[in-house]
């Protein structure tokens, strides 16, 4: 089999994890972990993922390189406390309008920044929905009050027993 070189190759790059847009203020924060004598990075955070954010960055002026491992990393919001990651720098991509974003793998720091981790982007992908929080007996009157509890034909009482997992 003879076949001549393609005029063309298409890349095609798979991600892992969803991305997510971020629309409100939220910026990373952190520190050169090589050169203390660049000043802190403030920078808006462009997308998020469970397992990556991006940022708009000069990689130059920054002092920024794939591979780079940061230890401590802030995502400071307007609306929740910061989150505290930590994370290796995994792409730094030149846009057509001149600017380049910092793709960054993450991880949570601790148990409990990964539950907040989690919420934040969570609430990023799913914009149009919320987290149940303290309406849970709301939601089981609803359940009961739509008929919900009747369409397999039992009496809605017969899921009384079910209740206190329910709201657990």
């Amino acid at each position: 089999l003879v076949a001549s070189l393609p005029d063309r190759i298409d890349y095609n790059r798979y991600r892992r994890y969803r991305r997510a847009p971020i629309s409100d203020t939220t910026v990373v924060r952190f520190e050169h972990p090589l050169w203390r004598e660049i000043p802190p990075f403030d920078r808006t955070l462009l997308d998020v993922s469970f397992g990556g954010i991006a940022f708009v960055a000069d990689p130059v002026k920054d002092a920024l390189y794939v591979g780079l491992r940061v230890e401590v990393i802030e995502i400071a919001s307007t609306t929740a406390d910061p989150i505290l990651l930590r994370g290796t720098v995994r792409s730094l991509v030149g846009l057509p309008d001149g600017t380049t974003t910092c793709g960054m793998s993450v991880e949570p720091r601790s148990p409990e920044c990964a539950e907040e981790w989690a919420t934040f982007v969570m609430q990023a992908l799913n914009r149009t929905t919320a987290p149940i929080g303290d309406r849970v007996e709301q939601l089981w009157d609803l359940y009961t009050d739509s008929g919900y509890f009747n369409l397999s034909g039992k009496d809605p009482h017969e899921f009384d027993s079910l209740a206190l997992s329910f709201r657990q």
